[in-house]
C-alpha cells in the first residue's frame, strides 16, 4: 500500500499525496518547511520541516528520515531519487551534445569549405 500525506497550509487541507508528488511539491517550493503535514502513523499535524524525507539537514541528507518510522521510503521509481540530482544530470548532457555540435561544426567548415 502506498503511504500518502496531507497538507495544511494557511488552513486549507489538501491530499491524498504520494511520496514523489510531496517531493516535487518541495522542489517546485509548493511545500515549506512550515507547512503542516500529516500521514498515518503520526501522533498529529507536525511542520514539514521536521520530516527529513522531504528536508534533510545538512547531517541527514544521505539518511532520509532514519529519525521517523512514521515516514518510511518508497519502494522503487524515482521516489528515493534526488530531483535536483536529475536536474543536473540533464544539464551536462545538453552542454556535451553542446560540445559535440560545436566539434562537428568546427570538423566540418576544416574539412568541406
Amino acid at each position: 500500500m502506498t503511504q500518502t500525506f496531507f497538507i495544511m497550509k494557511k488552513g486549507v487541507k489538501s491530499g491524498p499525496h504520494t511520496m514523489k508528488e510531496m517531493r516535487e511539491k518541495v522542489f517546485i517550493g509548493e511545500l515549506a518547511p512550515e507547512d503542516m503535514i500529516w500521514t498515518a502513523g503520526m501522533a498529529g499535524w507536525a511542520p514539514a520541516k521536521e520530516i527529513k524525507a522531504f528536508f534533510p539537514g545538512p547531517k541527514d541528507a544521505g539518511n532520509n528520515n532514519a529519525k521517523n518510522p512514521a515516514v518510511r521510503q518508497g519502494g522503487g521509481g524515482k521516489e528515493g531519487k534526488d530531483p535536483k540530482a536529475e536536474e543536473k544530470i540533464g544539464f551536462y548532457a545538453l552542454i556535451a551534445i553542446l560540445a559535440a555540435g560545436v566539434i562537428i561544426v568546427g570538423l566540418y567548415h576544416r574539412f568541406f569549405t
